[in-house]
């Protein structure tokens, strides 16, 4: 499997069709088969993956230009909640 097939696995799973804006392939890669996953990737755990033979690492907390739109992600929880209180208010 790739990196497009991982994230299109996860896209899957979560049931979005769109990758969310706190999200991204920051390295392609091929032939994946072993996989980290962290909830913070720094060069430690890059480190770690490469010493342990991993082929790919997954982090839950954005790097990078992910960050920069975190903003969106948030405006995306508050669309979420309050759907989610008009549905069950019925306003």
């Amino acid at each position: 499997m790739d990196t497009t097939g991982v994230m299109r696995l996860a896209l899957d799973l979560a049931g979005l069709k769109d990758v969310p804006a706190d999200s991204g392939i920051w390295v392609p890669g091929r032939r994946i088969r072993k996989v980290l996953f962290a909830i913070d990737a720094g060069a430690p755990e890059l480190l770690l993956a490469k010493q342990e033979g991993y082929d790919l690492l997954i982090a839950h907390h954005p790097v990078g230009p992910a960050r920069l739109t975190f903003s969106k992600v948030v405006r995306r929880h508050v669309d979420f909640m309050l759907d989610k209180t008009c549905a069950e208010t019925h306003c």
